[in-house]
């Protein structure tokens, strides 16, 4: 289901949802299993961005479903037939270039593929990476020159002998690789052995001399059998391109997901992320009352703590019109009760986190807990 509010000049104008009625929401609502590998048969509920006046739902394991202005679906969308393996949940839009920059991975060969797309939605390239077996990997990072993909321990295994829900194996065996990829498509793809671990969602990468920079929520294991997950938390990978070195430092004191930036300096060097923290006690359901701020260039972190009994989401950045720091502009969060089932949507200076919501916008409905979204200018 997509959420939507409209705010113009200061003042909420509407609200609505829309369940993505595609094949996946037939399927089900018959009492139906949708079939696996079938790239149209998307639950579309992780992701929605807006590219080339497209409106696209994601779920990384198909192809994108395109939404109309008014929310109603209207069918998987393949960038005019270019498009021949899933779609990341997590694509990059270049401030500089304005291109869409994304990945997917399939379950058979082509395991990984990159993709990119000019900024008017038209496809501009693919290319294949070879590994060794198809894994989870839900996203990816961006520089001025390069994308870095994270072929990690996460393997998916289909075959009979999986007996687990979901069919997702940790294989500590296969290691952990980092693939440097030149953003023109063409070159050699470079590789960075790294210690095995997991990363969910990557908060920016850039480029620091022959150093590229990459801020991740990283766990030591997931899926890892006898063990409870691991807690994710902020972490900047270095990856030297000259001497092939490796090296990581630990960001946050407690686990944290669901980072964010000014969209404006993806790929580029930044001073503010934003992320959820998460309940240590909860952080493998993704539970959390809490949202940070980190200076990424000081160290200093700012905290702003809902009420007990509250849930809240991912904080999306919006930049302001005036403002020319860039921090300057709000987040905005959606919260609900546990208490009441009521749901708002905070609006926060983005400057001053712990000074609490300057607004909130009151929800006719509850918005359940979900995942990501979008602020974008119509």
């Amino acid at each position: 289901m997509i959420h939507e509010v409209r705010v113009d000049e200061g003042e909420a104008r509407s609200y609505r949802n829309r369940y993505v009625r595609g094949a996946y929401f037939d399927a089900v609502s018959s009492g139906k299993r949708p079939p696996l590998g079938d790239l149209q048969t998307s639950m579309a509920n992780t992701h929605i961005v807006s590219h080339g006046r497209k409106l696209l739902a994601l779920e990384e394991t198909h192809l994108p479903v395109e939404i109309a202005d008014d929310l109603t679906t209207m069918g998987p969308y393949d960038f005019g037939g270019k498009l021949t393996t899933s779609m990341t949940a997590h694509p990059k839009t270049c401030p500089r270039t304005g291109e869409l920059l994304f990945f997917g991975y399939g379950f058979t060969p082509p395991f990984l593929t990159f993709h990119k797309v000019s900024a008017d939605g038209k496809h501009l390239c693919s290319r294949e990476i070879a590994v060794q077996k198809p894994t989870m990997m839900h996203d990816f990072h961006i520089t001025e020159h390069y994308a870095i993909f994270m072929d990690l321990p996460l393997t998916i295994d289909t075959g009979e002998g999986n007996q687990t829900a979901l069919p997702i194996r940790w294989d500590e065996a296969y290691g952990a690789r980092l693939a440097v990829v030149p953003r023109n498509g063409d070159g050699t793809v470079q590789w960075f052995e790294i210690d095995p671990c997991s990363a969910g969602h990557a908060m920016n990468a850039f480029e620091d001399g022959s150093e590229l920079v990459m801020d991740v929520c990283s766990k030591t294991h997931v899926f890892k059998p006898g063990a409870r997950d691991g807690a994710p938390f902020l972490f900047r990978w270095r990856l030297n391109l000259a001497t092939g070195r490796f090296s990581k430092k630990r960001l946050s004191p407690d686990p944290v997901e669901f980072p964010r930036i000014a969209d404006q300096r993806t790929g580029q060097p930044y001073r503010f992320g934003y992320v959820a923290v998460l309940e240590e006690e909860r952080f493998d359901q993704f539970r959390s009352r809490t949202i940070r701020k980190f200076n990424m260039e000081s160290g200093a972190q700012e905290t702003f703590s809902f009420e007990t009994g509250s849930l809240c989401g991912e904080p999306v950045f919006v930049p302001s019109r005036a403002g020319k720091e860039e921090d300057s502009g709000y987040l905005l969060v959606y919260v609900t009760s546990e208490v009441d089932d009521s749901s708002k949507l905070c609006v926060f200076d983005a400057q001053d986190l712990a000074a609490g919501p300057r607004a909130a916008i009151l929800m006719p409905v509850r918005v359940p807990n979900g995942l990501h979204g979008s602020w974008i200018n119509a």
